[in-house]
């Protein structure tokens, strides 16, 4: 029983960039890398969109040796993401060697949701944060990462700064395929902590989808309690996941049709995977 259907081992795929958020997620990715054996990939996208806008005639910038605004150029946009580029990699480089894991480091340019899914494709997980940028009370779901849930065919992981990927560990258990991946993703994580996971069923009373679950875990050598909820809704969910003392939750957004991914992230300050 291996997490969306993969061995040990693989790539996990991390977006970079200068948010707390990303570093959050850069953080969380290395810790699990070196957990599985699997190698951790950075990557840093060029923002294709952020170069046009240089180009535009009223584009200005400032530069911390200058009291005004002056006009930017796609040449200095394209050397301050080549900086970027420069440190971002560093601060890669340093949480492989932290954690002791290989890594490779990627630059690509384009539209950034899209190219984050084409590097994660075939790969374990893609982690990134919530947003690029941070509030001063709260994390919103940025663009980026509303895209990315909305188009990935594979397993998404979104955090905030000050998180991280712990137990215990909820998972919402519907019997379908994708909630067995997702079983399983949350197994593989709480695998090392015996005993600090959360089994949600999505069918109170339903005693032969908790022998399901069960039987799945126990092939893993995984204990887990099972808990039902209250009733549909984000609300719902949330309560079990406040009443549990939540750090990780995982599940396949299908598995509740009642339930928006961009509300549910928007209200959590725990990591969500989504497993599809």
């Amino acid at each position: 029983m291996t997490p969306t259907g993969t061995t040990e081992g693989g790539r996990i795929v991390v977006a970079l960039d200068d948010s707390p958020h990303a570093r959050a997620a850069l953080e969380a990715g290395a810790r699990l890398a070196a957990r599985w054996g699997a190698e951790l990939v950075g990557v840093f996208v060029e923002d294709l969109d952020l170069l046009r806008i240089a180009e535009l005639p009223f584009a200005a910038g400032m530069s911390r040796y200058a009291s005004r605004p002056r006009e930017l150029t796609r040449a200095d946009m394209e050397r301050a993401l080549r900086l970027q580029g420069l440190r971002l990699r560093r601060e890669l480089e340093a949480a492989a060697l932290r954690n002791n894991v290989r890594w490779v480091f990627r630059t690509m340019r384009g539209r950034v949701a899209a190219e984050l899914l084409a590097a994660a494709e075939g790969a374990r997980m893609l982690l990134l944060g919530k947003a690029s940028t941070a509030r001063v009370r709260g994390v919103h779901v940025g663009g980026t990462a509303r895209l990315v849930v909305a188009h990935s065919t594979h397993t998404v992981v979104l955090l905030q700064h000050g998180a991280d990927i712990s137990r215990p560990v909820l998972v919402v258990y519907d019997g379908s395929q994708a909630a067995d991946r997702a079983l399983a993703t949350a197994a593989a994580v709480a695998k090392t902590d015996h005993g600090n996971m959360v089994v949600l069923l999505s069918r109170s009373g339903d005693a032969a989808l908790r022998a399901r679950a069960a039987e799945a875990l126990g092939h893993a050598h995984v204990h887990a309690r099972f808990v039902e909820a209250s009733g549909p809704g984000c609300d719902a969910l949330l309560s079990v996941v406040q009443a549990e003392g939540c750090k990780t939750l995982v599940l396949n957004p299908e598995s509740l049709p009642d339930v928006s991914v961009s509300d549910l992230v928007l209200n959590l300050d725990c990591p969500v995977i989504l497993v599809r």
